[in-house]
Order: C-alpha cells, then structure tokens, then sequence
C-alpha cells in the first residue's frame, strides 16, 4: 500500500507494511490515520525541543490524544509537564533519577527464540521467577480492566539504546492455521501481583517491578529491596496472594481480556498480550495456560514481524498500543553517555470503552 504525501517507510530492518517516518508538516487527520493503519509514528530532527515544546508539537499533531497525570508528583516527572522521564540519569547525590530498570538479556531472546530456548526459559520463570528476553515484549496494562491506548517515547540522549517493536496484527496473520484457530476466541486471566505484587495483602513484587515502583512512592530502592518478602515461582505466587487476600478479607484482583481484539477505528484485529501478569487461557491448567502464551510470542517475535528502534537525539516515536508490542532492550549502562528518554502516557481511547467493556465478562473477572 503506498503511503500518502507526507509519509515515507521506515528504513529497512523495519518490517515493509509497519510504521511511518512521518514529516512535520503532515495534517492531524493523516498521522491519526496512519497511526491507527501502520502502528507507530516516528518523527526525526527535533532536538532541542523543551519538555514544555514538546508537548505542545504532540497536541498540534494528535489532539485527541490527552495526557495522563501519572508522572505528576513522581521523581521522574519531567519539569512542569505531564512527561515522565526514562533512563539511568544520576542526580547529585549519585541516585538514578529516572524510571529505570534493566531489561532481560538473558533465556530466550527477544526475536527469533527458538521452541528449546522458550521450554528452558519458560521452565525458569514457572519455577523461580527468571525473567528471559523475550518477556521484554508487552502491551502496557493489560493486567488492568482499562488497559493503554497510546504511547510515545522522546529522545533526549540515547545512551546507545534502543527500543523493541512488533507488529502485533501481522503476528497474528503470520500465525501457524492451528495455533491461529486457537487464538481467535481465547481469553486471557491476568493477575498483576505475579510480578507487581499486591501491597493492600503483603505481597512484594518481583525485585525488578520494587525497583520501578520506587519512583512514584519515593522510596529508596534499596530500602525496598531489603524489605522484600521472598515468595519466588508462578505457582507459590499466585496461592501466597490467594491465602493472603482470604486472610485479610480483600481482593487480589484479576481480569480477563481476548487474546485477539479488533482496532475499534480500522477493525484491523491484533494480538493483545502481555507475559508476566498472563496466568491461565480458558480452561487451561497454569502450565499449559503458558505453554500456549509462550508459543504464540514465540511466533510473534521473529525477525519478520520486529525490529530494533536505535535511538538518536530528536526522534519522537508515538505508537497505538492495539497494534504494537513494544520491549526493553539492554544498553550500556555509561555515566559518560548515559540514556534519557522523555515517556508520554495518554488518557485511554473512548473508543476502547466499548471494546473492552463487551470483551471482559465481569462475572468472571475481579475476585
């Protein structure tokens, strides 16, 4: 499909039908469509922007889409904006001022993992909470009933970083006939304290989810760390958050999502999944639930269907979280050149009101 005035592809290795190299001059309506059509924007050149211009330059071109307060209050928020910043930036105590966490490098990797490095890798987080590479890939807040819609990342310096992208709605074209029928009416259960923990019932998370959530409670992360409850492996996970809500009389919530959802603008269906919260699909044991989790990432992870995104000053990526997979990829950790990246996180689609609401059964989903 060629692409209209205004937009050129993304360079090679990007995926052919995925993304669009947008330039400034390109009308609102054109970019939200090809946002919605291609996936993920990307603007170059804008270095030297203020946080404060910045977010005006996102309004003028997408003033649909409203900034969240997330970040308001937080360590990280970026001067006076609504942005959150990104990175291993250091204030002058010597403290990562940023939303910082390492990405996995080890197990089955990012794309391409083979079925052995996935049973291996898989094996390890069932059993003690090892996370390989390839969980880098998710969609943000799937654990939640009112999941992301869109979001943007803003280079400042890169660090010699990059970012992970998947076309989540090739994925799924490119799946195996079998596993593409098994796909099609599957539900997903999420449970968010299997790796976010559950504080209202004494449950830690993971030691990598402390470190990240110590940027909007402002506590020290190595003061979380040492508090840490220690209940390591999916299984003993899940049961200790069960005991312990029973306990205390309140809830460790779970929510249920399809595993294949139309784009409510196009109706272009996609993949939605995200593996550390996923716990079992339909009727599925937890062993089998992720088996068949790993398998249809595995599929949608290789080196067809993603890309590495390398970072330079300027460039401004905006992507539609119905059609993407995005990861963390490791980078040099260099106090000399470290990373700083400035995050947008959007107020959800209304749109997605209806898809989501006539997609989560409430009978079965928070408990």
């Amino acid at each position: 499909m060629s692409l209209p005035e205004g937009f050129r592809q993304v360079p090679s290795p990007c995926p052919p039908a995925f993304g669009t190299l947008a330039a400034q001059s390109a009308t609102a309506e054109a970019l939200t469509e090809q946002l919605h059509r291609r996936g993920f924007v990307l603007f170059k050149g804008l270095q030297g922007i203020s946080p404060q211009g910045l977010v005006k330059f996102m309004q003028e071109r997408f003033p649909q889409l409203i900034l969240s307060d997330i970040y308001v209050g937080n360590k990280n928020q970026v001067e006076d904006t609504k942005l959150g910043s990104l990175g291993n930036t250091k204030d002058k105590n010597g403290k990562v001022q940023d939303d910082f966490v390492l990405a996995g490098a080890d197990g089955a990797p990012l794309i391409g993992a083979t079925p052995e490095q996935c049973e291996v890798s898989l094996d390890s987080w069932l059993q003690d909470n090892k996370e390989a590479a390839i969980m880098e890939w998710h969609q943000d807040n799937l654990f939640t009933a009112a999941p992301a819609s869109y979001n943007a990342l803003y280079c400042v310096q890169s660090g010699g970083s990059a970012t992970a992208y998947a076309d989540a709605a090739a994925a799924l074209d490119e799946l195996p006939d079998d596993l593409k029928a098994q796909v099609h009416d599957a539900v997903v259960k999420y449970r968010a304290s299997i790796s976010f923990g559950n504080p209202s019932i004494g449950i830690s998370a993971l030691p990598k989810r402390l470190i990240q959530q110590s940027m909007s409670t402002g506590v020290d992360p190595d003061a979380a760390l040492a508090k840490a409850q220690s209940i390591i492996g999916v299984e003993r996970r899940i049961a200790a958050a069960n005991a312990a809500a029973e306990q205390k009389g309140k809830l460790d919530w779970t929510v249920f999502h399809k595993l294949v959802q139309p784009h409510p603008h196009t109706g272009i269906l996609a993949l939605r999944l995200e593996p550390r919260t996923a716990e079992t699909v339909d009727d599925l044991s937890l062993s089998e639930s992720q088996a068949f989790i790993w398998k249809v990432l595995r599929h949608a992870a290789q080196p067809s269907n993603a890309f590495l995104h390398l970072w330079q000053p300027g460039d401004l990526l905006i992507w539609d979280q119905r059609r993407v997979f995005h990861g963390r990829v490791p980078y040099p950790i260099n106090d000399q050149d470290p990373r700083l990246m400035w995050r947008f996180d959007f107020e959800r689609d209304p749109a997605d009101s209806i898809n989501y609401l006539s997609q989560n059964d409430e009978q079965r989903g928070n408990r």
